[in-house]
């Protein structure tokens, strides 16, 4: 993997990560740490399309926090789901419902 582009994916996730209020906690389930997490991914990269290297990344984040680390496949899941079916997650536990509800608008859903 590019060193560059796993560097911006890193960046990314701390970023959302690091701006969620209350933030991830290690009693969070894993779809409300993942769901959450990408929810903030998507307003600061302005889509749904992550940046190369955001499992890793995300993987990288949830492992330093003590946190069971989701597999690839798991990530990858959610990420398709929030773009094929965001109101999915409109009941997840700390979700931004605003912004989830603008992503149902977005992609016509």
């Amino acid at each position: 993997m590019n060193y560059a582009s796993l560097a911006a994916a890193r960046a990314l996730v701390d970023a959302a990560w690091d701006s969620l209020d209350p933030p991830p906690a290690a009693a969070d389930t894993q779809r409300a740490v993942a769901v959450r997490v990408m929810v903030r991914m998507y307003v600061l990269c302005g889509g749904i399309n992550f940046v190369r290297g955001y499992v890793q990344a995300f993987q990288e984040r949830m492992g330093s926090a003590g946190m069971p680390v989701p597999t690839s496949a798991i990530l990858r899941w959610y990420r398709s789901r929030l773009a094929d079916d965001p109101g999915e997650f409109l009941t997840v536990p700390g979700v931004d419902a605003a912004t989830v509800e603008g992503m149902m608008r977005r992609y016509g859903r």
